[in-house]
């Protein structure tokens, strides 16, 4: 088929000039500089409410970590004060975020300075520097900062980070006791990582190493070396505690990592509380299965000259925080030492946790925690399932494999299958006869609603239980009738638990992540599985470096694609993504190793060399010999029909790109849905061929054009919410949701979970701009979206030609017009008299469709090249 310059009778419309853009006012920053307390999670009141009142305390922490200030105002009785910083290194916008940060108050390094200066000319009894360091900050605010503590302030640093030498120089050994008052021996974090870093063998050496003391003047100073970095940029990270991933025990260890935090504060700021304990062995309490029940001597210690009278909160819970003793004991403690016998009941092998509170008439005089360390005769192994997931409709099957064989009968295999909510939705009991070193198990998943979920195996002996141990899998839901809600991006470890409580209760379900183990925005499938939301993995972008499109199977992104979609597939994502903002640059398509593949292209399309050219105007030998051209070497020398097949053969490029990448991941997840977001369109009628999901920005000519040709099935949605610049038009965010759902899109996709255009303030409570849409996202995702997903998207008998071969003219057509402001002029104008239209292709109206399905009206927007075919073809229409 021919291409030519054509005059066409029709709809022609001026481009036009845009205003210069009047400078939008900046955002209001509170949200993202004060430190907020609004949101409530699990935790245990260590210290609240605190004998003596309140605390004062001054905190700098990173923004994207400042959760943790609001973690420690839970469980001790601060008055907190401070100022966020950007990120773990810049108090202000060090300028490598773009210039979002500055488009919002307050971050610039000027205002966050002198923001700190005013906020100190208050005194504070301690202040903390998050992982921030010291040393880091301008030297007015270290000056104010360490002259307080020299004067009799504290100080505590979480993170061992650049800070002056001299601060080291008057060690107080009594700070290492803090350790001791906390269960290290029962936390996954200091079993492991702490241990390897440290070179320890045994935690018994790591007391002094958690936690340092040291004298400046009359102030103290706590460091709490972790042995470990969190880069807490940007994408989140951690600031007073350890950082770590999230898991089924997490819950319950963070309780105990914030203990710490809140006793190095007491600590330097002279309020250490009235008890203290002695006897809490930092390898844990090590105890029997077998032992019918256990009594346990531990040392109170009462600093005070006053006896202290109160109540003994005793508690002991097991590592996922279920609570298996409960008891008061009413105390009278003399000043001094005095021994406390604790009776404790049989408890199942494992790590549990031993919880002390003493709270008087004057509020809580102190807290302890020690790890229970038990252990079995014989033992759970290791519980394994057959497969890593399941359908619904099949039979969850594993066995479990115990440390010897079973002797001295009466022995039974109890599994329970629980939701990541730590719901039981099966439990089942299994013979285990004498001489027997496993059991297998099957229990039924029908009533499975989370995607992760939890099997637990019990070894009971004369129904008493005497060890247990767990092991995760995932039930791939499916669609379960949701309208997919999805949020780029989720805060690691813990408080990527707690964005998604959040989340889910304003109605989103699903969350779009790059790979990694927890670090930046790196996420595992498996992460975003346990907090039970569907997954888009960015499982890659387009690279157009060297020509490497041409070649695509020996390109070695292949093996990476399907890595990625055998590590997802398990766990149900909703989609793949292909990349965001994919794009054709300037010079992809000229490349010396792309030259075979767009003489192939020609060849293809071209009988012969002859017709070649005859399209051309060129007196090429052979195929061989065709080039692509540019845009101003076209223009020069009026070679129309050669640009236009070197913008369909870089199309072409773009769009096989993407068809190659979908037939890789298909192979490994035949159910998956792949495809690309916020990327141009290239020649969108073959880019979206055989996709499953196309997610573009919104513009009106992109998801009209996409309505039209896509099948209803296709996932497709446009990406809005915290930029900062539609921030300054808050109306229009609820008005951008509906518009995008009622021109045809079939999921909601909303940015971000982090940077300053994040959804949260500083505590993860919602910040002002999500309070003007959260209500339209809940009634979408209540039922409505559902119904708008299941209908058709009718449209009135009004057809936008769209013609590619025209929208390449225009690089050669100044100034005469422009196509997609043309096309976007047409598309508004309808909408202003009510009319909803449609699309055809060039393809299309070549193929007859305006024979099959004539409409009333045919526009031709800036159409300025048609081939013969089409031609004749509206012709025979008009």
């Amino acid at each position: 088929m021919s291409a030519r310059c054509a005059s066409v009778l029709g709809w022609v419309l001026a481009g036009m000039l845009a205003a210069p853009a009047a400078t939008l006012a900046r955002l209001p920053g509170e949200y993202y500089n004060e430190f907020h307390l609004g949101y409530v999670t699990p935790h245990t009141p260590w210290g609240k409410p605190l004998a003596g009142g309140k605390v004062r305390a001054f905190f700098i922490a990173p923004t994207h970590a400042a959760r943790e200030v609001t973690e420690l105002a839970q469980r001790l009785d601060i008055e907190v004060g401070g100022e966020t910083a950007i990120d773990c290194n810049s108090l202000g916008d060090p300028g490598i975020y773009g210039p979002y940060p500055g488009m919002v108050e307050g971050t610039s390094q000027e205002e966050k300075k002198w923001a700190v200066l005013e906020k100190l000319q208050k005194p504070y009894d301690v202040y903390v520097l998050a992982n921030f360091p010291l040393a880091k900050l301008p030297v007015q605010i270290q000056y104010e900062i360490l002259r307080r503590v020299k004067e009799g302030a504290g100080l505590v640093l979480a993170y061992r980070r650049e800070a002056p030498e001299a601060l080291w120089k008057h060690p107080l050994e009594e700070a290492a006791a803090l350790a001791l008052e906390v269960p290290v021996a029962g936390l996954t974090f200091y079993r492991t990582t702490f241990l390897r870093e440290r070179k320890l063998s045994q935690l018994g050496e790591a007391a002094g190493q958690i936690v340092q003391g040291f004298r400046l003047g009359r102030g103290r100073i706590a460091l709490l070396d972790y042995a470990i970095q969190s880069p807490a940029g940007f994408a989140g990270g951690f600031c007073l505690t350890p950082q770590e991933p999230y898991t089924y025990r997490t819950l319950t260890e963070y309780d105990y990592h914030q203990s710490l935090v809140a006793k190095a504060v007491l600590w330097a700021a002279g309020r250490r509380t009235a008890v203290a304990w002695k006897g809490l062995p930092p390898e844990g309490f090590r105890l029997s299965s077998d032992a019918p029940s256990t009594t346990l001597t531990i040392t109170a210690v009462n600093s005070s000259s006053a006896v202290v009278r109160g109540k003994l909160e005793i508690a002991v819970r097991n590592e996922w925080g279920e609570r298996e003793h409960a008891q008061q004991l009413d105390v009278s403690l003399p000043s001094g030492e005095t021994a406390l016998s604790l009776r404790l009941p049989q408890l199942p092998g494992g790590t549990h946790f031993l919880d002390l509170r003493l709270a008087s008439r004057r509020r809580v005089e102190g807290w302890a925690s020690a790890a229970l360390i038990v252990t079995a005769p014989i033992g759970i192994e290791s519980v394994e399932m057959n497969k890593n997931s399941f359908e619904r409709s099949e039979v969850c099957k594993g066995v479990a494999r115990f440390t010897s064989a079973l002797e001295g009968g009466r022995h039974i295999l109890r599994t329970t299958l629980l939701d990541n909510y730590g719901r039981v939705f099966a439990q089942r009991d299994f013979p285990a006869p004498d001489g027997t070193r496993s059991v297998s198990f099957d229990l039924p998943l029908q009533a499975a609603v989370s995607i992760a979920g939890r099997c637990r195996a019990v070894l009971l002996r004369g129904g008493v239980p005497l060890d247990q141990k767990e092991t995760e899998f995932f039930v791939l839901q499916r669609d379960r009738g949701q309208f997919p809600a999805l949020v780029w991006g989720n805060l690691p470890g813990i408080f990527g638990r707690f964005c998604c409580d959040q989340l889910r209760k304003a109605g989103f379900n699903t969350i779009l992540h790059y790979y990694g183990t927890g670090v930046g925005e790196g996420r595992t499938p498996e992460d975003i599985a346990r907090q039970d939301f569907r997954a888009v993995p960015y499982v890659t972008r387009i690279n157009w470096e060297n020509g490497r499109l041409a070649n695509l199977q020996a390109d070695p992104e292949t093996e990476h694609l399907r890595k990625c979609a055998e590590l997802s597939k398990g766990c149900d994502p909703l989609a793949y993504s292909l990349g965001d903002e994919n794009y054709i640059p300037p010079e992809g398509g000229y490349h010396p190793n792309e030259h075979a593949a767009f003489v192939a292209f020609v060849k293809d399309k071209y009988a012969d060399v002859q017709a070649l050219n005859a399209a051309w105007g060129s007196a090429l030998g052979s195929f061989q010999e065709a080039t692509p051209v540019t845009a101003s070497e076209a223009a020069a020398s009026k070679q129309f029909a050669r640009y236009h097949d070197t913008e369909a053969f870089r199309e072409y490029l773009y769009a096989n790109w993407h068809h190659y990448c979908h037939d890789v991941i298909k192979e490994v997840d035949p159910l998956g849905r792949i495809g690309a977001e916020g990327s141009v369109p290239g020649d969108l009628e073959l880019s979206i061929q055989g996709l499953e999901f196309w997610g573009p920005y919104r513009d009106v000519l992109q998801n009209t054009l996409l309505r039209s040709l896509a099948p209803r099935s296709l996932l497709r949605g446009n990406w809005f919410g915290g930029y900062c610049g539609p921030r300054n038009d808050l109306p229009g965010l609820p008005r951008f949701l509906w518009e995008s759902v009622l021109d045809g899109s079939t999921l909601l996709e909303v940015y971000c979970s982090y940077t300053c255009e994040n959804f949260y303030n500083t505590d993860l409570t919602w910040a002002y701009w999500m309070e003007t849409f959260l209500p339209y996202v809940k009634e979408l995702t209540d039922g409505l979206g559902q119904l708008l997903v299941a209908s058709e998207h009718d449209c009135d008998p009004v057809a936008v030609y769209h013609s590619q071969p025209s929208l390449h003219f225009e690089a050669l057509s100044a100034p005469f017009g422009a196509y997609e402001a043309s096309h976007r002029a047409v598309l508004r104008m309808l909408e202003d008299a009510s009319y909803v239209p449609y699309y055809v292709t060039s393809r299309q109206v070549a193929a007859g469709e305006l024979r099959r399905k004539p409409p009333k009206v045919l526009i031709l927007p800036h159409i300025v090249a048609l081939s013969d075919e089409e031609a004749a073809e509206i012709e025979r229409f008009v």
